[in-house]
């Protein structure tokens, strides 16, 4: 299960399409395609746990965000499942995707604004 956030923000769809393609280049991450879905990627499985991100502007203002791990794996680069950022299971592998989460927030959040959804308390 997909963990799933809302972010208010400011930026026209063009501007805030550019600012995530650059954050998450920024960041290490590739646009590909996942099980016939766009999202963005990063680590393959062999010194990286793979984290998963997908972007949407279902209402214009908000940036809806889906975030998650994969829930097993049985070789380096083969997967299976999908496990949202939260609950401690899988900790090691959701802690760097967490951090990345909250860095997009700080990156296109309205001011003030508060997330609705999953967010990292810490």
């Amino acid at each position: 299960m997909r963990s799933t956030t809302t972010i208010k923000t400011n930026l026209d769809p063009n501007t805030l399409q550019k600012t995530l393609q650059e954050f998450f280049a920024q960041n290490g991450f590739r646009f590909v395609k996942h099980k016939g879905e766009k999202a963005y990627k990063k680590g393959r499985g062999f010194l990286v746990a793979p984290k998963f991100f997908t972007a949407s502007f279902a209402t214009p203002g908000k940036l809806v965000v889906e975030s998650w791990v994969p829930l097993w794996q049985f070789l380096p680069g083969v997967y299976g499942g999908e496990s949202g950022l939260e609950g401690s299971f899988g900790i090691m592998l959701k802690i760097p995707a967490r951090r990345v989460l909250k860095a997009l927030f700080a990156k296109v959040a309205a001011p003030g604004s508060v997330p609705e959804g999953y967010f990292p308390k810490k």
